[in-house]
């Protein structure tokens, strides 16, 4: 089922609902912000926020790590610049590109699930929707297993953090999807 024309703003919303409940997930009792921290090699990203931080962006430490990689390719020098970015400290439109992309394909896949589910056309288990979504993460990120090869197993064998940021995207599409239509969905505190 290919997501119609409309969709893209409603995929957004997503997205972004689907960030912000794991960022609100990651305060511990004590205020402190977990962290999460992913790498990016986008030039453009590090540059414009290596010595700036982001507007709500809650502490100047959510960059990190700035790294040239440098090595020799037979006689010709490398340089790999990367830089570990902490996405728990940042909202949505501040993400690294490569990682805003991920979340709104994450939430394309999930709504197309959701719509599915609600045509009738499907009716998916927990287990289906986990493993669903966990399987289409995997074929996006092929390079991605190598550095968490905890990742690579099937659904039933992941931690069961990831298994529950699995079915948010499916729950918070589904109830984003109804409220587009105007329908209530009887399950819809369940990503709260």
């Amino acid at each position: 089922m290919l997501l119609e024309t409309g969709d893209k703003a409603l995929v957004k919303n997503i997205a972004i609902k689907i960030h912000d409940t794991l960022r609100e997930e990651q305060v511990g009792k004590d205020g402190v912000v977990q962290s999460n921290w992913v790498k990016t090699d986008d030039i453009a990203y590090i540059n414009k926020f290596l010595n700036k931080r982001p507007v709500g962006c809650n502490t100047n430490e959510f960059i990190d790590s700035v790294v040239i990689i440098q090595g020799y390719n037979g006689s010709k020098p490398l340089k790999k610049l990367y830089a570990k970015v902490d996405i728990a400290k940042l909202e949505f439109k501040y993400l690294p590109p490569e990682v805003l992309n991920e979340n709104i394909a994450a939430a394309e896949f999930a709504l197309k699930l959701a719509k599915e589910d609600e045509n009738g056309t499907k009716r998916w288990g927990l287990d289906k929707i986990g493993n669903a979504i966990h399987n289409a993460w995997k074929k996006r990120n092929l390079d991605k297993l190598k550095e968490n090869p905890e990742l690579a197993c099937d659904y039933d064998n992941l931690p069961i953090t990831e298994k529950y940021n699995q079915l948010l995207q499916f729950v918070v599409a589904k109830e984003e999807y109804a409220k587009q239509q105007s329908k209530v969905f009887p399950f819809q505190n369940l990503s709260k």
